[in-house]
């Protein structure tokens, strides 16, 4: 069975490149235009949305093939926009292997 990940926040988005972002501004993401509410938890700021980047497969299937995929429960699209998409880890390190330290 593969394990499936489903990221519910992005902790520590990097914001300082974004010099005038500030925690509680809306993020857009650059690569679809999909836009983020921020919120700060302690001295973190957070997504307060769970990502939904990516092209939708059905089922779980996820490959290296330079295509950022994601999954929706139940194979549906309204769910990717309720809750955010379902990823497995080696699509989210793009297939990079990174060894625990």
């Amino acid at each position: 069975m593969k394990k499936v990940f489903f990221i519910t926040y992005l902790s520590l988005f990097v914001v300082s490149a974004y010099s005038q972002f500030k925690c509680g501004d809306t993020l857009i993401d650059i690569r679809d235009g999909q836009k983020y509410a921020t919120v700060q938890i302690g001295t973190q700021c957070w997504m307060a949305q769970n990502l939904n980047y990516g092209i939708m497969i059905v089922g779980i299937d996820q490959s290296n093939n330079a295509i950022a995929e994601k999954y929706c429960y139940h194979n549906d699209t309204n769910n990717c926009l309720l809750y955010g998409g379902l990823y497995q880890f080696n699509e989210v390190m793009d297939y990079k292997f990174y060894p625990r330290v």
